[in-house]
């Protein structure tokens, strides 16, 4: 069945990695290496609507500030003329995604990504330019477990300290936002110890707790129906739905 493009809408359906993130030499460019390896390291972020955010919030040339660094939003920012700074505090993951920038068509491309070994707690420390987006998809708390370091938000284990520290990075991070400029977040809730936590509504009270305005709400199909159909099986006799679906949050700075 042809995959449709609803990119005009607030629905998002799910579509594979398009024709743009195909041309690097990115191993998930392929979409059966994307399921094989989402996951095992790090959750990897589908290009695709990668691109369809940085078309819509942002222009060629744009500075595009990422507190919790993604290889695929990096690379896809590059092929979309955008000058990519992300901070990722994992040693682990930074050694696997710096050698496939300085080895991918990326040196090809005008502005080459920019990504910090650091806490981005501490990116008020260090001289940055003022930002025309700002665009991640910040860690579910400790849903996924990344390496153990100092400042490691997957490492907090009380869920109202990890937003107090998450909200400090996004306090950071706004104030390089320019005015009248757009904040995209991917979100999704999860349930642990069969509690469920309503993150995106968090984000957006904290967003607004510091001065942003809610711009636009999306839902992302992030899994496709088949495979939501598989998960369904251990779900069902809890009386449980399958997720197939995530947030994209727009705020927007200083909007009247």
């Amino acid at each position: 069945m042809k995959e449709k493009d609803t990119t005009y809408s607030s629905l998002w359906l799910f579509r594979k990695n398009g024709k743009l993130y195909s041309r690097t030499k990115d191993p998930i460019a392929n979409m059966k290496n994307f399921r094989q390896v989402r996951g095992k390291y790090f959750s990897e972020f589908n290009p695709t609507v990668a691109e369809n955010i940085i078309n819509f919030w942002s222009e060629k040339d744009d500075v595009i500030l990422d507190p919790f660094a993604g290889r695929t939003r990096c690379f896809v920012s590059a092929m979309k003329d955008r000058k990519y700074i992300g901070f990722e505090i994992s040693k682990e993951v930074i050694d696997k995604i710096i050698p496939m920038i300085n080895t991918n068509k990326l040196k090809e491309y005008k502005h080459k990504p920019e990504i910090f070994n650091m806490d981005s707690f501490n990116l008020d420390k260090i001289n940055l330019p003022m930002v025309d987006l700002i665009f991640s998809c910040p860690p579910y708390w400790n849903l996924e477990k990344y390496e153990s370091c100092e400042g490691q938000l997957s490492d907090v284990k009380d869920y109202n300290e990890f937003l107090e520290r998450y909200k400090q990075i996004m306090k950071k991070s706004i104030n390089l936002l320019k005015e009248d400029k757009y904040m995209a977040l991917v979100v999704g809730d999860f349930r642990k110890n069969k509690k469920y936590y309503t993150f995106h509504l968090d984000n957006i009270k904290i967003m607004q707790e510091l001065g942003m305005k809610l711009h636009d709400i999306i839902i992302i199909q992030s899994v496709s129906f088949d495979i939501a159909n598989k998960r369904f099986g251990g779900l069902k006799r809890y009386l449980m739905t399958s997720k197939v679906h995530e947030y994209l949050l727009v705020f927007k700075k200083n909007a009247i």
